[in-house]
């Protein structure tokens, strides 16, 4: 099996997404599965309005690789809405398309980022 394009540690190149967007997943749309998934997100994603409907296409070169992805991609925002974690997002202003959607875990990275150790409430974590 070949290594992945990109992993945990190689950041994404610029080029390869319009924007980047972290919010909580408020909807969610399966039935267009497998080929895409309808989702909204509590922020604005790229040029979308917060609560505008976003879309995930299916990725792979067989049917049997892109049932797969669009599985794991559903399953990445089931799990997000339903623990009520954020999710990165990486897309596309072009039909508000997205690219990779990634589950954050817990509040560290929030944290790291504005260095104050509290939650995203002002609550001591």
């Amino acid at each position: 099996m070949p290594a992945p394009l990109y992993s945990r540690s190689t950041p994404m190149p610029a080029a390869a997404f319009d924007w980047k967007a972290e919010a909580y997943v408020t909807g969610l749309e399966p039935t267009y599965m497998p080929g895409w998934i309808a989702f909204q997100v509590d922020a604005p994603a790229g040029t979308c309005a917060a609560g505008a409907w976003l879309n995930y296409t299916a990725q792979g070169r067989t049917k049997t690789a892109k049932q797969a992805n669009s599985a794991a991609a559903f399953n990445v925002l089931l799990a997000a809405q339903t623990a009520h974690k954020r999710v990165r997002l990486f897309g596309f202003n072009s039909g508000s398309s997205i690219t990779n959607p990634r589950l954050i875990h817990g509040d560290s990275e929030w944290r790291r980022s504005n260095n104050t150790g509290e939650g995203e409430q002002g609550n001591k974590a």
